[in-house]
């Protein structure tokens, strides 16, 4: 044997017990290191459930706040009664959007010059489907500014800070304007106000679609009113079909009334003797009602208000529009872009104008025909007296069987992508054309004038619910 081969012999058994402790070595620092990866882990859990844990400390301390300031509330209002305090019917109207207050407008005037009523009308800011943030709180402050109506402004950042404020004017009644709690600040949420008595009159006059009762946040608001007020019988059984716990009332729709009653008015100064008024809804996507049209027709309506310059044109576009061009900013900036740069033109042009805050129905009386895409102008045209357009896109929420009843009333263009079409329609009926929807529009109007003095008969039902007549 050579001498490194005995070498060799020697070392090796040492060269094995290195390689053996070098093993162990490694499985300990691995140990070690998913032991350090286990500990980082559960240190993680604890924070993530330590901060779990303070935020429901402190959710269960606002909710308890609430319950307590709720608590309060009927305290105080027992030992008025019981020390016969004031036995008027403090009310609070909650109001987002300025735009529909006529909706309520002839319910307001109403109260404030009865003795029985403590009238408080509250501002608050507004989020619209497509929209990311609430806003819209200036406009209907100044709104109601140039009107002369009294009003406190809701407007903290933290929404529950205005609910606090309104817990402390303590209203035994609240109206709020729609069923859509998505519109409001959270704090306003249906939920947050059973307080009190809470009460609606559909801003959008009645339900056309079938989809409107589909959806399960609607059945939240309505089964929590004391009373939601109608057009007809046939409006409040149709809510009442879905739930029987929703008490609709058939009283009359003040803003029928309102609408009737009001005076015609057009905002541009022109000699011309045709008028158009165009009103255009903001569902321009495929994810929401789909009744928006003013993305696909804008460029077709600027042709045609400059090639018939004798023709006035009135643009009235939803409140909600705003938001949804703030959405297509992000999602498709060229389209938006487009629809931008549309309404600059529009407003160069001498026979058109934009309506802005929703002033609607003057220009609505005053025109020659309706076009519209929708949804409340398909009900409040048929008021007026005048030939509706329907750029009916194929693919909106369907109509319910009322829909389909209004939609008698309406001359439906299915083809309003089309220029020739669209003008021809127009031209027809400014040009005087016999409306072969008339009859069914007259039907129409009956139909939603089926009770009078509605504002009248919505005081009357919320006395009865404070037995007070």
């Amino acid at each position: 044997m050579s001498i490194i081969a005995k070498i060799y012999n020697k070392l090796n058994p040492v060269n094995v017990k290195i390689d053996s402790l070098k093993v162990r070595v490694e499985d300990f620092i691995s140990s070690q290191e998913q032991r350090t990866a286990d500990i980082q882990d559960r240190l993680a859990q604890f924070s993530t459930c330590s901060e779990q844990l303070c935020q429901a400390i402190n959710a269960s301390r606002v909710r308890q706040q609430a319950l307590n300031q709720t608590v309060n509330m009927i305290s105080t209002k027992l030992t008025d009664l019981r020390f016969g305090s004031s036995q008027r019917i403090k009310v609070l109207f909650l109001v987002h959007e300025s735009e529909t207050w006529a909706t309520l407008d002839g319910v307001y005037q109403l109260m404030v010059v009865d003795p029985r009523f403590e009238v408080i009308l509250a501002t608050c800011q507004r989020r619209y489907p497509a929209s990311d943030h609430y806003s819209g709180e200036t406009i209907t402050h100044e709104f109601f500014e140039r009107a002369g109506v009294p009003h406190i402004r809701l407007v903290n950042d933290d929404s529950y800070i205005d609910l606090d404020i309104i817990k402390t004017i303590a209203p035994d009644a609240i109206f709020r304007q729609s069923q859509w709690d998505a519109d409001v600040p959270p704090a306003f949420a249906i939920g947050n106000l059973t307080f009190a008595k809470l009460y609606n009159v559909p801003y959008e006059i009645l339900p056309v679609a079938d989809q409107i009762f589909s959806l399960p946040g609607n059945f939240v608001f309505w089964e929590r009113l004391t009373g939601l007020f109608t057009v007809n019988g046939s409006v409040a059984n149709k809510y009442m079909e879905y739930s029987t716990q929703v008490q609709a009332r058939a009283t009359g729709h003040p803003k029928v009334e309102h609408i009737i009653e009001a005076e015609p008015s057009w905002p541009i100064e022109s000699t011309n003797s045709k008028r158009v008024y165009w009103s255009a809804h903001h569902a321009i996507f495929t994810d929401w009602i789909d009744f928006g049209t003013i993305h696909q027709v804008h460029p077709m309506m600027l042709d045609f208000a400059k090639n018939h310059q004798d023709i006035d044109i009135v643009l009235s576009p939803h409140p909600g529009l705003r938001g949804s061009l703030e959405r297509l900013k992000r999602e498709d900036p060229q389209q938006a872009s487009a629809i931008e740069e549309f309404f600059a033109q529009w407003d160069e042009l001498e026979n058109t104008a934009l309506l802005p805050n929703g002033n609607t129905i003057g220009p609505m009386k005053a025109c020659d025909v309706i076009l519209t895409d929708g949804v409340s102008s398909l009900i409040e045209g048929q008021l007026s007296d005048k030939p509706i357009v329907f750029m009916e896109r194929p693919d909106h929420y369907r109509f319910s069987e009322i829909g389909l009843r209004i939609a008698k009333g309406l001359n439906s263009l299915a083809d309003y992508t089309s220029y020739a079409n669209l003008e021809k329609m127009l031209l027809y009926f400014l040009d005087g054309g016999e409306d072969p929807r008339e009859p069914d529009r007259k039907d129409n109007y009956q139909y939603l004038t089926e009770h009078d003095h509605a504002a009248d008969n919505i005081l009357q039902s919320i006395l009865q619910d404070f037995g007070m007549v």
